[in-house]
């Protein structure tokens, strides 16, 4: 059975590195692609280095759907998602199916993995 979630906890806080190629892909693709398949809100739990901080927030600045909200601990991002009024995502582009979807990240994760 398929599951549709409209929430995610997102945690990077051990994250210490990122490669420049992750902005552009989290702002065109990954992000834009959640909306798609019903994300509506994201509690994202920044990781302590300074430049991670700035990226994300570059990322997210332009972000209209799903709503992304920062955080420094867990207890607080679950608590506001966890709180968080649903209302039904914006379709900006033609409604595809789940399946047509998943296919197209598939693919363009994979040939991201093939570019390293």
């Amino acid at each position: 059975m398929l599951r549709r979630y409209k929430r995610i906890l997102n945690d990077n806080t051990n994250v210490t590195k990122i490669t420049p190629e992750v902005a552009p892909w989290l702002a065109n693709d990954f992000l834009p692609y959640l909306r798609l398949l019903g994300i509506e809100y994201i509690a994202w739990i920044c990781s302590s280095d300074m430049q991670i901080q700035n990226d994300t927030e570059a990322v997210l600045e332009k972000l209209t759907s799903p709503v992304v909200a920062l955080f420094d601990d867990m207890a607080t991002a679950y608590e506001w998602l966890s709180t968080a009024r649903f209302q039904s995502p914006v379709m900006l582009n033609t409604p595809r199916s789940i399946t047509q979807i998943i296919t197209t990240l598939k693919e363009r994760i994979s040939s991201m993995s093939g570019q390293a």
